[in-house]
């Protein structure tokens, strides 16, 4: 029986070194799955599941045999074109993002990292259709969020569902994992710059109103902290996109982010400093214009209130 028992944990929920495991998280667990060709070190897995319009989805850890897939997706101007630098990237980059950063986290244990996004609904082969990752964050305690679709999938709901999944069991398991005591997971959990995650981060480009709609709808909120007075000629520009007519609203956001460089040119607008302004819809949002990016950027928090019970 004691044998039994032994193969059935080792099988569900892989012991860890000092007796603990984590056989009661719904998310967790570890196994050799998404291992390197030649790798033998165990790799934190993550599975998230919904069902939104229809659509049925799961979310698991990026591995390697997803980097063909990926280096298509990050290619694809439509899709990149409201995400990060607005730019497709290279094959070369999106390689060595995937085997360096987003897989070898979880080989350390660590419960952040890229995942790749399924359609799970028909019966046959599951259908690979974007991506999610939280990342590291611009403070300790805080990762950073971020999320794409093939533009099929766009408008269904799903990245918000998605969202919505992260904050409901992501979040409290990283959390209490970090706080087990005398666990082998309590430091690898802790891996936001050495501690545990507090926050949430994400930013979205204004023209991607369908980005921070998500963000909005699972609520984050503008990121008040650290803003600066905006300067009139920038809260001047604004009102007067505001009383533009005649054109659709993405056109008038295209526009209005080139021509915020006129405003850096001149001196009037800093770059990487957060402003809080009054957007095209009236609304209170935090903009700054992102160097490393080079465009403007919406910034969006989520506190992530530690609750243990």
């Amino acid at each position: 029986m004691k044998y039994i028992c032994y193969i059935l944990s080792t099988f569900f929920c892989v012991p860890f070194a000092n007796g603990g495991s984590i056989k009661d998280s719904p998310i967790f667990s570890i196994n050799h799955e998404c291992l390197r060709k030649n790798g033998k070190t165990p790799i934190l897995k993550i599975v998230l599941e919904g069902k939104v319009n229809q659509v049925k989805w799961k979310a698991t850890n990026i591995c390697e045999k997803d980097i063909p897939y990926f280096q298509k997706h990050f290619n694809n101007t439509e899709i990149m074109k409201g995400f990060a630098s607005g730019q497709s990237r290279s094959p070369e980059s999106i390689k060595e993002r995937i085997l360096n950063s987003w897989i070898s986290r979880f080989e350390n244990l660590q419960p952040h990292g890229g995942l790749t996004i399924w359609n799970i609904t028909e019966s046959k082969k599951p259908l690979r259709i974007g991506h999610f990752v939280a990342g590291g964050g611009e403070e300790k305690g805080v990762s950073e969020i971020a999320y794409s679709l093939e533009k099929e999938y766009w408008g269904k709901g799903i990245c918000t569902c998605i969202v919505a999944k992260i904050l409901e069991l992501w979040v409290p398991e990283v959390q209490r994992i970090a706080h087990i005591p005398d666990n082998e997971l309590n430091n690898t959990f802790r891996c936001f710059d050495g501690q545990a995650l507090r926050r949430l981060d994400a930013t979205a480009s204004p023209i991607n109103i369908s980005s921070w709609k998500i963000l909005e709808k699972n609520n984050f909120h503008s990121a008040f902290s650290k803003t600066s007075k905006a300067p009139a000629s920038l809260q001047k520009l604004i009102n007067s996109f505001i009383k533009v007519k005649g054109k659709i609203l993405t056109e008038r956001m295209e526009d209005f982010e080139k021509s915020i460089s006129h405003l850096i040119k001149k001196g009037d607008m800093k770059v990487d400093t957060r402003y809080e302004v009054t957007d095209l819809f009236g609304e209170k949002k935090t903009l700054s214009f992102s160097k490393r990016f080079a465009r403007l950027k919406y910034h969006y928090e989520y506190d992530a209130i530690e609750n243990l019970s």
